[in-house]
């Protein structure tokens, strides 16, 4: 008779450790978890959190890594879009602003991975610890004003929030820096290379009245 006993599969240990000790400990800082995403609300700011298992997963291994999202309402206002208080991470993308993890914390992988030699303990303790690193990076964020002096407002340039962002403090130069700098980036890529094709994609129309 055979007694061994064999590894949980992978789907199902990535599920427990995001309905268990992620769920946890983000829970102590007041996000609220649907399936594998965390969202909380902090001023004028909705903060996401999100567990994606990579494609390819097989009965033996899984990967999944971490998204980073950021709505703003006032970039909703901005944009006529809905304020959503439970946003998926894509949907920041026009409403604030999202990344991976690895590019907003120093020394992350790309990707975590799950498998029948993984020590699930181990993961769920280095997961936690990272989380409240990021959470304390979080917790100043509560608005536009907030997000301007953060560390990751400015890692990388050019970026549509930012030109957003500096049109909504009023600094409408900075803002028209930013489109300039898009436009360049995307020299000769169709509309991208056109700063008033920006301007009606951000939001911006009135943008140029302001800076002349």
């Amino acid at each position: 008779m055979n007694t061994a006993i064999h590894p949980a599969p992978p789907e199902y240990q990535f599920h427990e450790l995001v309905s268990r000790p992620i769920a946890r400990a983000l829970s102590e800082s007041s996000f609220s978890r649907i399936g594998q995403t965390f969202h909380r609300r902090l001023g004028e700011c909705v903060q996401v959190i999100n567990f994606q298992a990579a494609y390819g997963a097989t009965d033996q291994r899984l990967e999944f890594y971490i998204d980073v999202g950021l709505a703003f309402d006032s970039i909703c206002h901005l944009r006529c879009l809905p304020i959503l208080e439970r946003p998926k991470e894509h949907h920041c993308t026009v409403r604030g602003t999202r990344d991976r993890l690895e590019y907003l914390l120093k020394g992350m992988p790309g990707t975590w991975e799950i498998g029948p030699d993984s020590d699930a303990d181990e993961l769920s303790e280095r997961l936690v610890s990272l989380l409240v690193e990021l959470i304390t990076e979080m917790d100043g964020i509560d608005g536009i004003t907030a997000y301007s002096t953060h560390r990751w407002f400015r890692r990388e340039r050019p970026k549509r929030e930012i030109a957003q962002i500096h049109y909504l403090l009023k600094d409408y130069e900075s803002a028209w820096e930013e489109i300039r700098l898009l436009t360049r980036l995307f020299a000769g890529k169709g509309n991208a290379s056109e700063s008033d094709w920006w301007l009606d994609r951000l939001g911006l129309g009135g943008l140029k009245a302001k800076v002349r």
